[in-house]
């Protein structure tokens, strides 16, 4: 857990900005950019030197200018009336030109060599007597004799009007009012001075303003030499104060010592400028290339500042003591909670002090830039979320990436299944709308934020594989409904059929489903299962009547559901459906007739239905209650029992009974008992009236009687025969018809001889 704010800067071993309880500094490293077109430096009035009186000015520099002699630039300008000292550089090299009312030096090199190197230097001008020196970089470099002295009123720092502009940066101008020796000049030429300093009424460290910041509000800059107060601070003219040129800059000059923030003790060391919130570092003052564990004499303070270099504060933390040191993990901290940025960028710096000569001098290191990042947090959350299941295909999902204030500041790279997608880089929030594939949607946040090490955050939505229904029949010889669809079919009452699965459903659990009614509820009943029972239906016995009511129809489905229901996004898929209605009994109720009835034996009686029924019904005939025809229409020659049974496949109706009555006279022929022998001439009586038949009576008697004459023919019942000679023996043939015009012969001719 974090400390607050006061509870940390009061632990030594953690670092945190507490500007409420360290003394702030001015920063060390500023220089004045001057831009070679009017910029300068005035003091005036300058009393404090006395015509006749030695001077010393001291200043570091850096030329950046390009063009020749004809644009003579100047460092110093001393004035007064009827007197000029400058100092600058013409076409790169160093000049002084002097005139008095009683002396002239007309523009005079200094110094062999360019000073345009791109290198900070040391510039001292000493006036000692009636002698002018020049001391660059330490050493005596020019030195000129004559010079009697005259009124100076006005001191010039970068030039003065109206032409001869300084280009390039200045910074720590000291003007003594004394002569400084080389010895001197060596001795603190690369430290900040302090304290109450004889000899120098001004001092200019230009360390004030912002780099590169706005500063227009300054009008002048302290001076520090803290001996005549604020009198002699100087006054800052055609400065922009703005941007970098023209302004309060950082120095380019390299201090005496320097500062090094390395990875120590890591082999081989590198610098750092970069670590991850409470990450090891080490820090080290160097001089000329090597690290040094002590100075004689010299004390250090460490100093860091989070405001660009404006302020300065102490170190408060036990680590930070020496010259060379090594900051463990978890001490260099940022109040990451409360940070709007998630980095801060601190500078450090180790301020030296030492005591040479009675005075007290400072060396400022390098400031190093360390900056501190918080570490990389956050989470993922989707929507639509966890424990929802998304749907095989195109999706849409907002993705959302959660985190501290300073989240955008991240360097954030999305990847989407394992793809990459460049155009969602930097983006916090995304509305994904594209395919997403079995079993897992994966979206992966890979996030970079300055030193700290990268992080992979991740969130998935499962994925479900689009379902597949198939489609259901029966497979049970079910009778199609007239007029229905192909999967629309009767069923009789009581009965059972079977319904099937014709192939079987993808990436789904299938669910067998029935309903009353076409549009719902539909209720479960079974769960994968390839062939299904229907319900028991309706029969004549209420007691097995399980239907609703008044329910004349069934309708079965496949519910097909997304392997994750009801969690996924996919919907059900269902199949066809399998309607089976109710059969009605709406058989008519057969009738059937016979032609002819009673029927002579040997005849065709014809039964047939009446009327006519449909012709997909089945039909039965029973004769004599075993079944025989099942045509509408039979023809028979036997008599009987007859009946006919009519179904539609579920009800069976019985027609009428019909007897089929076959009519068989019987013709006999009775001999005469009186007359057992026939005489020639005499009449014999031939009797058949115990004829008979079974339909009714016999209303015709046909008598074929053959002799020798011929054949003879009578009617009637009973009839007379008289033998001839001629005529020899007879045959008599009868044949009978009853009511119902069915006739019948005798079997056996009668044949009659007459006595001899």
């Amino acid at each position: 857990m974090k400390k607050s704010l006061i509870s940390a800067c009061l632990l030594p071993a953690m670092i945190f900005l507490c500007p409420l309880f360290l003394p702030a500094q001015q920063s060390n490293n500023q220089s004045l950019d001057f831009d070679g077109a009017d910029d300068h430096i005035v003091l005036s009035p300058v009393n404090f030197i006395p015509p006749t009186a030695d001077f010393s000015i001291e200043a570091w520099f850096r030329s950046t200018a390009t063009s020749g002699i004809s644009n003579y630039r100047k460092l110093f300008v001393l004035s007064g009336p009827s007197t000029l000292l400058e100092l600058g550089e013409a076409d790169g090299f160093l000049n002084i030109f002097l005139t008095t009312p009683t002396y002239v030096l007309d523009l005079t090199q200094v110094y062999p060599l360019s000073i345009r190197d791109g290198n900070c230097h040391h510039i001292a001008m000493v006036r000692d007597g009636n002698q002018i020196r020049i001391y660059l970089d330490g050493a005596l470099t020019y030195t000129a004799n004559g010079f009697s002295g005259a009124l100076i009123n006005t001191f010039f720092v970068g030039g003065a009007p109206p032409a001869g502009f300084w280009q390039g940066t200045i910074d720590e101008v000291r003007l003594w009012t004394i002569a400084r020796s080389a010895g001197e000049i060596n001795l603190y030429k690369d430290c900040v001075l302090s304290g109450v300093l004889t000899g120098l009424p001004v001092y200019w460290t230009l360390n004030q303003g912002a780099d590169p910041g706005g500063n227009n509000t300054l009008m002048n800059f302290a001076d520090n030499s803290g001996t005549l107060g604020s009198s002699y601070n100087g006054a800052l003219t055609n400065f922009s104060l703005n941007g970098p040129a023209s302004n309060f800059v950082s120095s380019p000059c390299s201090p005496k010592y320097n500062l090094e923030i390395t990875n120590k003790p890591a082999l081989p060391a590198a610098s750092i400028n970069t670590i991850c919130e409470g990450g090891p570092v080490h820090f080290g003052v160097t001089e000329n290339g090597g690290e040094v564990n002590t100075i004689p004499g010299g004390a250090v303070l460490w100093e860091y500042s989070d405001d660009g270099g404006s302020s300065w504060s102490d170190v408060a933390n036990a680590y930070f003591t020496g010259f060379s040191f090594f900051v463990p993990q978890g001490v260099i901290l940022d109040d990451c909670a409360n940070n709007p940025d998630g980095m801060l960028e601190r500078r450090y710096r180790a301020k030296i002090s030492k005591t040479i000569g009675g005075q007290i001098c400072t060396y400022y290191t390098t400031e190093r830039k360390l900056k501190i990042c918080c570490p990389i947090t956050g989470s993922i959350t989707l929507t639509p979320s966890s424990p929802t299941v998304l749907c095989e295909g195109t999706v849409s999902v907002l993705v959302q990436l959660n985190g501290p204030p300073y989240l955008n500041n991240y360097t954030i790279q999305w990847y989407i299944d394992g793809v990459y997608y460049s155009n969602y880089d930097n983006v916090t929030g995304i509305l994904y709308q594209g395919q997403a594939n079995p079993s897992q949607l994966c979206f992966e946040a890979h996030i970079q934020h300055c030193g700290c090490p990268p992080v992979t955050l991740s969130a998935c939505l499962m994925v479900d594989p689009l379902p597949q229904c198939t489609y259901i029949d029966q497979i049970s010889d079910l009778m199609p409904l007239p007029g229905g669809t192909a999967f629309d079919y009767l069923i009789c009452p009581g009965r059972e059929a079977q319904l099937a699965m014709f192939g079987l459903p993808q990436n789904s659990v299938s669910v067998w489903q029935f309903s009353f009614n076409e549009m719902g509820p539909w209720t479960d009943i079974g769960t994968g299962n390839p062939v299904l029972n229907t319900n028991t239906l309706p029969a004549p016995d209420p007691s097995i009547y399980n239907w609703p009511a008044g329910a004349t129809s069934i309708y079965y489905r496949l519910e097909c559901r997304p392997q994750s229901y009801p969690l996924s996004q996919c919907g059900v898929q269902l199949s066809n459906t399998v309607k089976i209605c109710l059969k009605e009994n709406e058989l008519p109720d057969p009738v059937i007739g016979a032609y002819p009835n009673p029927v002579c034996e040997g005849e065709i009686a014809f039964l047939s239905l009446q009327p006519p029924i449909d012709p997909n019904l089945t039909i039965q005939w029973y004769c004599g209650g075993f079944p025989c025809y099942t045509s509408p229409i039979i023809a028979t020659t036997h008599g009987g029992v007859y009946q006919v049974a009519v179904s539609d496949g579920c009800f069976t109706k019985f027609s009428n009974v019909i007897k089929i009555k076959v009519c068989d006279p019987v013709a006999i022929i009775k001999c005469p008992e009186d007359n057992p022998c026939a005489c020639y001439g005499q009449p014999t009586t031939i009797d058949g009236t115990l004829s008979y038949s079974n339909c009714g009576p016999i209303v015709s008697y046909l008598w074929e009687i053959i002799d020798g004459t011929g054949t003879h023919t009578q009617t009637g019942p009973v009839i007379t025969y008289t033998f001839t000679e001629a005529g020899g023996p007879a045959t008599f043939w009868l044949t009978v018809t009853d009511s119902n015009q069915c006739i019948q012969k005798t079997e056996k001719p009668f044949t009659l001889t007459p006595c001899e």
